[in-house]
């Protein structure tokens, strides 16, 4: 493939790189003849003349004999930014400890580099471009994977200030402050789907609370293959503004069990957990007064998700609720289902999650104390055991899952074998990871029905057949 590179004005002078750094007179390329590719690669130019400053950059990814079934996204930046082993934010670097989890190193730091960003549809039409921030985005093992997430920032000052195609197709929304390409966290090189997926499965599902929508994409850096990412939308005070349309700087938003605030404050949340602790939730007047400040349809569905998928990092991490002035109901968000559908041993208490919570363990968690608190009122206990058993009988059905997720499993097979190449994987390995699905799901109903039975005092579940007339009605 041959490039040419014009101006417009003949004595212009044009720079190029193909690594992404800025192609200034003294480490760019001049470009005399067109520039040859043989291979997927990105060009950064710029055009210098004689007192003048050189020209903004332009931009182009060109790919060879690549053929994609996913979306693609390609970053444009400055290799060095990102791999050099002193400055890269995707490394270590000089300050890394030597123990796990490598607390210094430089994908710990809060460093942002500058990318020009392109999105890419499965027949190479580029829908979306803008300049933007990268930062290494994640914690703990989702940081240390060889493989890193990535957070993507539009800022004001350059020529857009947001990201304004419509990526997710369960969510009719096209405005978006951040994105996050993420590597799936514990899950990467598993399934790499675990927590996409079952965000997907709740909207697509309509369950009443928020989550963040998925779609997985082929990441190239500078042209190079990058594996597969899952493009996910960022849970925090631009959540809010990209799907309720509320003004970011409205928005309270707090995480995990010590309410810290992301953004806003808390004392809205504060005083709601005080009036719960010290009131009676069987008086109806009590509880109407937390209704009207805490979304209950919507806590009960969250829970029951993170109960049913047995969310082990849950609810003391990976936990997040905001309202605002025009909608002062707290809602709770979904966020980092990885460590979900699975057990750690043999014990009762490892596949009975809500007597798990419900028990000392969740003493010490106040959204627990909240929860457990208002089950005391018989009309929202009987409300979250009909709301879950209703759900188990349709969406939440084993066979009904497992489909689902081999569904979307489908939707990587052919992609997943060069993402395994890349990141040192071994294909069969991805395969039999989803064998586990199988087998928690199977038996996840009866557990569950079990388990609400102990909970709750109640008769064992029964299985009831109905007859109808006729018998597609």
């Amino acid at each position: 493939t041959n490039i040419t590179l014009n101006t417009g004005v003949e004595d212009d002078l044009i720079y190029y790189s193909l690594n992404g750094t800025n192609p200034t007179e003294g480490d760019g390329n001049l470009y005399t003849v067109p520039v040859v590719l043989q291979q997927t690669n990105s060009i950064r130019a710029v055009a210098i003349a004689d007192s003048l400053i050189p020209s903004p950059a332009a931009y182009a990814t060109y790919f060879v004999s690549v053929n994609h079934h996913l979306p693609i996204v390609n970053l444009h930046l400055d290799s060095l930014e990102l791999l050099d082993e002193i400055i890269g934010i995707y490394v270590l670097g000089p300050d890394a400890e030597e123990e796990y989890p490598y607390y210094g190193a430089n994908f710990w730091k809060d460093i942002e580099i500058h990318a020009f960003y392109e999105y890419f549809d499965t027949t190479w039409v580029m829908h979306e471009s803008l300049d933007c921030g990268v930062k290494i985005h994640g914690g703990t093992v989702s940081s240390t994977r060889p493989m890193k997430s990535l957070r993507l920032v539009a800022h004001d000052r350059y020529d857009k200030e947001s990201f304004t195609y419509p990526y997710f197709d369960n969510k009719n929304i096209s405005d978006f402050k951040r994105l996050l390409l993420r590597n799936s966290g514990s899950d990467f090189n598993r399934t790499h789907l675990k927590d996409g997926v079952l965000h997907k499965f709740i909207l697509d599902h309509n369950l009443n609370v928020d989550a963040q929508a998925y779609q997985p994409v082929v990441v190239y850096i500078n042209g190079m293959y990058w594996g597969i990412h899952n493009m996910r939308e960022k849970l925090d005070k631009y959540y809010p503004t990209s799907n309720y349309d509320i003004h970011p700087e409205t928005v309270n938003l707090l995480e995990e069990d010590e309410l810290i605030v992301i953004a806003g404050d808390s004392a809205t949340f504060v005083e709601l957990r005080d009036f719960v602790i010290e009131n009676d939730m069987t008086i109806e007047s009590n509880f109407e007064w937390v209704n009207a400040r805490l979304d209950v349809e919507s806590m009960v569905d969250y829970f029951i998700m993170e109960l049913y998928v047995n969310n082990r990092d849950w609810p003391y991490n990976n936990l997040k609720l905001w309202n605002s002035p025009t909608h002062p109901r707290w809602r709770y968000f979904y966020s980092d289902l990885d460590a979900g559908m699975k057990y750690y041993g043999t014990e009762l208490i490892d596949f009975h999650s809500l007597e798990y919570i419900l028990g000392p363990y969740g003493d010490g968690n106040v959204h627990v104390v909240i929860f457990k608190k208002i089950l005391e009122n018989s009309e929202f206990q009987r409300y979250f055991i009909n709301r879950y058993a209703d759900l188990m009988n349709t969406i939440l059905e084993g066979e009904y899952l497992i489909n689902y997720i081999y569904g979307a499993k489908e939707k990587l097979n052919p992609e997943m074998e060069r993402h395994f190449y890349k990141w040192y994987g071994v294909i069969d390995f991805w395969n039999k990871n989803f064998e586990a699905y199988d087998k928690f799901f199977e038996t996840r109903v009866g557990i569950v029905q079990n388990e609400l039975s102990i909970v709750f005092d109640k008769d064992p579940a029964l299985d009831v057949f109905m007859g109808m007339y006729p018998s597609s009605a």
